[in-house]
């Protein structure tokens, strides 16, 4: 069997386990050292080599966590593979898969002199070779590795020599793939001589040639193999010095020379270099400015070993040490791994007129490439070319182009292309002048994307294209459409990921959620069906300008599509709901409140200030009294607690230490912040919260999280002296600060939906991934809160409650926060 008859659903796993294994950011531990190597290892440090101290070590460097943030494959010896822990007997190979690493099996055996040869070696280990490998895949084994020792020498390496090694490794690599275990192919050219940076680059290109040859010839299926090869250096009695830079170029050119694009992943040998050398040669490699297909990474062994040994010593008080700095060396190679990686930057421009927010392009520029298994930061140019304010980030990113390399740098231009209601003819003459005055500061648009009103012709296309010298291929229209959700589905259709890909050089990727657009085309769909309107008061004091709560209309629109609603939003300036405004001015009064009994629920944003305070808290005790949905956000939070202390706990001057100097302060600044003094004072960022009470609607919410991290934005807390008399006339502080001083959610008994918060839940919301606060407050407003609370009780904790209502979150876990 080999790659032109294997199954397709073998071709699949090859290829999964295969890039699973090669992942940006991690390397493979080689943990499959004989006993004679172990020993050699162990003298310097005096650690006795016994079967158990190996077995414990290893133990010991297994369960170090977060390891599998910068350990995608761990390879393993045969004694290993059988070894188990001590506590719970789990064999060492479903250890590393509980933990998210892939156990590997090393297969050769000894090596011998190879006959008619000077000495040179050749390794063993192909007898029974397939029935080992079907008994280490059904105890877990992923992948396999062999290794095949090439030496430099007045007589060597003859021809003979690598014939025979890269049989050897062709026939272990099929044997490999028919049992369903992606074959590691190490043909390792030895340091060991005192020939040359040239010399070793020849041998390293002959050798690696000849082996993909032979590769070719047993048809072993390259998507699903990985090699592990050495770098290119001088022999270690080399008297010539060569750079860092020198060695590197001399690595990526032979690997350009020799390995076949379809191979998925090169992780280096790290033997003969110390810590801190293999981590910068792998660092000067990623940046040549070449281009490489693979994925590139080590395979650490005693690179990653040697400081831990002599933090352990053998003595099992050292175990978390020892863990520490195993911990500390792999988080040195992930930093040198992923930031070494050539990153490919777009740059998104706008015209003399756009027509369309230039980050609404950058922003589905970066859903297309995510949707394809990239990490992505786009990039945009703010303003207009030609404004003099972005005059200093035009010049900046003329010379960037440059630095970076034109491989590494595309531009994007987004023009608005007018129709005139006369005629309704697509004029480009704004799309001319903007690409002329762009290119007369340097910088010359990749990508054209013209906005109109309905698509663009031919004939207008092939203008652009021949004025502003771009295939029309790549001048691409983006036509009014009903939802800005349509945009990066519009651009996918249009072949702007296609084109990126080629012109960036991106490597492609096969382990990726291929679901993600489909996802992101039914969440457009949803959004242009006719649906059933749920409306929400909006009780603020910036009502004016609706952009003054985006984040908070856009949080509540997550979570009315993900509830199946249509969401209305009642803008209700607090000010209007006030008794004063009921004697100045009465019709905007009874409009006010008559907008406000109308809605299904009622929100109450974060803000500063005195104004519209009482209207506030006015709205906040018609929601409790009429059982009305409620979420307060921030300041609304705080101006819950006030209402509850008047008109519930009868304290009638209960205010906040912002708004009057009362006796009953059930609100005050915090006191690690100077009274007084507004600069510089705030709680801001991201803040964990704990729940400490398991019977609350937001923690169900959030999946049973016993805490959550969300973004804060306050001056002002509840005053803790008062939080007995709340919670025992039944409103319930069930989530609080990392101290348990600070009151971060408040929940009212008995009530449908009386919800508040100190943070900005809103901040972190997005389409897919709806703010849970403001999920229960449109499921509350719906009606329909009670019945997902039943289903939720019946789940287990990290349930996907999406799977409630179908469309594109069907597949969608909300309980990021896990």
């Amino acid at each position: 069997m080999t790659a032109y008859n294997l199954p397709k659903d073998k071709q699949i796993e090859l290829v999964r386990i295969a890039q699973a294994i090669a992942t940006s950011g991690k390397g493979i531990l080689a943990a499959d050292e004989p006993a004679d190597v172990m020993a050699s290892r162990w003298a310097p440090v005096n650690i006795e080599n016994t079967e158990e101290n190996r077995r414990y070590y290893r133990q010991l460097l297994f369960r170090t966590k977060e390891s599998s943030h910068y350990i995608s494959g761990i390879i393993l010896c045969h004694e290993t593979f059988h070894h188990k822990t001590d506590d719970d007997y789990t064999p060492f190979p479903r250890l590393l898969q509980e933990n998210g690493i892939l156990p590997g099996i090393t297969v050769d055996q000894s090596t011998v002199v190879l006959g008619g040869t000077d000495n040179e070696p050749t390794t063993q280990g192909l007898d029974n070779l397939e029935e080992r490998c079907r008994e280490y895949k059904k105890l877990g084994a992923q992948f396999a590795k062999w290794r095949a020792v090439i030496t430099i020498g007045p007589n060597s390496p003859s021809q003979l020599a690598i014939d025979e090694n890269a049989k050897t490794l062709a026939r272990y690599a099929s044997i490999c793939q028919q049992c369903g275990l992606v074959p590691i192919v190490e043909p390792e050219v030895s340091q060991d001589g005192d020939h040359d940076l040239d010399e070793c680059q020849r041998v390293t290109e002959k050798v690696l040639a000849t082996v993909y040859k032979a590769l070719n010839d047993y048809h072993v299926y390259l998507e699903g193999t990985l090699l592990k090869p050495n770098m290119v250096t001088p022999g270690n009695k080399s008297t010539k010095q060569y750079s860092i830079e020198q060695i590197a170029e001399a690595t990526v050119i032979t690997f350009r020379r020799t390995v076949p694009i379809a191979v998925p992943g090169i992780m280096f040998l790290s033997g003969g270099h110390n810590e801190e050398n293999s981590t910068v040669y792998l660092n000067a490699i990623n940046r040549v400015a070449l281009y490489k297909p693979w994925l590139l990474s080590f395979s650490y062994g005693r690179a990653l070993q040697t400081s831990v040994l002599h933090a352990w010593k053998g003595d099992k008080a050292n175990d978390e040490q020892a863990r520490n700095e195993f911990l500390r060396l792999a988080k040195i190679m992930f930093r040198h791994n992923s930031a070494s990686s050539i990153m490919k930057y777009i740059l998104v421009t706008g015209g003399v007129i756009s027509g369309i927010g230039k980050g609404i392009i950058s922003s589905s520029i970066g859903t297309i490439l995510r949707s394809h298994g990239f990490r992505v930061t786009s990039i945009k140019l703010g303003g207009t070319i030609g404004d003099i304010e972005s005059m200093s980030f035009v010049e900046a990113f003329r010379q960037f182009q440059f630095r970076v390399k034109k491989e590494n740098f595309c531009l994007v231009h987004v023009s608005l292309v007018p129709q005139p209601n006369s005629t309704k003819e697509h004029k480009t003459k704004p799309t001319q002048h903007s690409v002329k005055e762009l290119r007369g500061y340097g910088l010359t648009p990749d990508l054209i994307i013209c906005r109109s009103a309905t698509p663009m012709p031919l004939s207008a296309k092939e203008k652009v294209s021949m004025f502003c010298q771009v295939d029309k291929e790549h001048v691409i229209c983006i036509p009014d459409v009903k939802t800005l959700f349509r945009v990066p589905l519009l651009m996918e259709e249009n072949g702007v990921f296609n084109f990126l890909s080629t012109r960036l050089h991106l490597m492609p990727k096969s382990n990726y959620d291929r679901s993600l657009m489909i996802k992101w085309r039914d969440l457009a769909e949803r959004t242009e069906r006719q649906l059933d309107e749920v409306s929400i008061a909006l009780v603020g004091k910036y009502t004016a300008l609706e952009d003054a709560y985006a984040s908070v209309i856009k949080a509540l629109n997550h979570a009315a599509l993900f509830c199946n609603r249509k969401l209305k939003v009642l803008f209700v300036h607090a000010t209007d709901l006030e008794a004063n405004t009921q004697k100045d001015d009465p019709v905007k009064y009874h409009e006010a409140w008559q907008q406000l009994c109308s809605a299904h629920g009622v929100l109450v944003p974060g803000g500063f200030g005195s104004r519209g305070i009482e209207g506030k808290i006015a709205a906040i005790e018609w929601a409790r009294t009429q059982s009305k949905p409620f979420l307060g956000i921030c300041l609304g939070l705080q101006c819950a607690v006030i209402e509850f202390a008047r008109h519930v706990l009868l304290y009638k001057d209960a205010n906040s230490s912002e708004f009057d100097k009362c006796e009953h302060q059930v609100v005050v600044e915090m006191p690690e912040h100077n009274p007084g003094v507004m600069g510089g004072t705030m709680r801001l960022g991201r803040r964990t919260t704990h729940f400490v009470s398991d019977d609350s609607i937001v923690k169900k919410l959030y999946g049973n999280v016993e805490s959550v991290d969300e973004r804060h934005r306050h001056r002002y807390e509840v005053n803790p002296l008062y939080i007995d008399a709340f919670e025992q006339a039944g409103l319930k502080f069930v989530g609080r600060s990392d101290d348990n001083e600070r009151m971060e959610i408040l929940e009212l008994e008995n009530h449908p939906y009386f919800v508040a918060v100190q943070y900005h839940p809103e901040y972190i919301s997005r389409p897919l991934k709806p703010s849970a606060p403001y999920l229960g407050l449109i499921w509350a407003a719906c009606g329909e809160l009670k019945n997902v609370l039943a289903h939720l009780t019946k789940q287990s904790s990290s349930i996907d409650i999406a799977t409630k209502s179908p469309g594109p979150f069907s597949h969608v876990n909300l309980f990021r926060h896990t």
